[in-house]
């Protein structure tokens, strides 16, 4: 059984608005977050042909330990206090690298380096034995 999922009608009616406008037919595209706690967006609009044309939309999956998990939450903090924040961003750069977003400071925000699922597959193996 699937789901329920609801929207506000402002929601639909500005998505099927800007569907109208803006075609799928034309590679645009109308996305609604599934969590209505995405800070900052409410709907995203979306030209295919632009983005597949520049490469963005990649797919990655980050693999952290427990202790370098642990770590990395315990740097969260509050833009303007040292008070811990429940909630990170990680900026997905166009040279590929992957940054440290909300919940640091930006002169403080790390690139998070040798995080990448595939780049971990032996170590995992190896440790998993």
């Amino acid at each position: 059984m699937d789901g329920i999922f609801t929207l506000p009608y402002s929601e639909v009616y500005v998505a099927e608005t800007l569907n109208h406008l803006f075609r799928p037919k034309e590679g645009y595209g109308v996305f609604i977050p599934s969590s209505r706690q995405q800070k900052g967006i409410d709907l995203l609009l979306y030209n295919q042909k632009n983005v597949a044309s520049k490469g963005h939309w990649e797919k990655h999956t980050l693999c952290f330990t427990k202790k370098e998990m642990s770590a990395f939450l315990g740097r969260i903090k509050l833009r303007n206090s040292d008070r811990a924040d429940s909630h990170f961003t990680l900026e997905l750069r166009h040279d590929g690298t992957i940054w440290e977003g909300r919940g640091r400071p930006k002169e403080e925000r790390k690139e998070i380096k040798g995080r990448l699922l595939k780049d971990r597959i032996d170590k995992m193996k190896r440790e998993l034995g």
